[in-house]
């Protein structure tokens, strides 16, 4: 289930940008690979871009009726400038990037969320000057729940023996720990 919502992410994303509706359109959008780890690459190689990663997820709320797990996704906004006459612009894309996200992404179901994506804030990763370019990336943090009743019989199988090993270890927030 999280490798559907993050592919219906970047599916929103990348319409919006084919259909002109970011004002700041990304070069490239895609799911998050490590790119950081040689930011050097990534910066010389992107003027602007959007990463999608999952994040986190944990058990919502378990009951007779359905069983939601909460999960959180991280988008990355990113832009960069040439240019001291640029670098302006750097961090006007970068916000206008951010703000088309939030307005895309807030509140929508993708079709088959049990709760919509809820934008839950903004950070830094950085906002800087490097070698010759002056750069900026942020972190939009987006929240979702996600039933297991409407999920596909195998991958439901695999959520099912997580929750098992979560109510084993404790982890449900105190939740009642009944057997799937």
């Amino acid at each position: 289930m999280i490798e559907k919502i993050e592919r219906s992410i970047l599916d929103r994303i990348s319409q919006a940008a084919a259909d002109r509706k970011l004002l700041c359109s990304p070069e490239r959008v895609d799911t998050y690979k490590g790119e950081l780890a040689d930011a050097e690459v990534f910066i010389r190689s992107h003027r602007a871009a959007v990463l999608v990663s999952f994040a986190d997820e944990r058990l919502k709320s378990d009951d007779d009726n359905e069983t939601l797990i909460e999960a959180d996704f991280i988008v990355l906004c990113y832009a960069r400038a040439e240019s001291r006459r640029e670098s302006d612009t750097r961090f006007g894309a970068a916000y206008q990037l951010i703000e088309d996200i939030k307005a895309l992404l807030h509140k929508d179901d993708l079709g088959f969320l049990a709760e919509p994506l809820t934008y839950q804030g903004c950070e830094p990763v950085f906002n800087t000057r490097f070698s010759n370019y002056h750069t900026a990336m942020y972190e939009l943090r987006f929240t979702c729940s996600y039933g297991i009743s409407n999920m596909d019989p195998e991958d439901r199988d695999a959520v099912l023996i997580i929750l098992k090993r979560w109510r084993q270890s404790g982890n449900c927030r105190s939740l009642p720990a009944t057997q799937p």
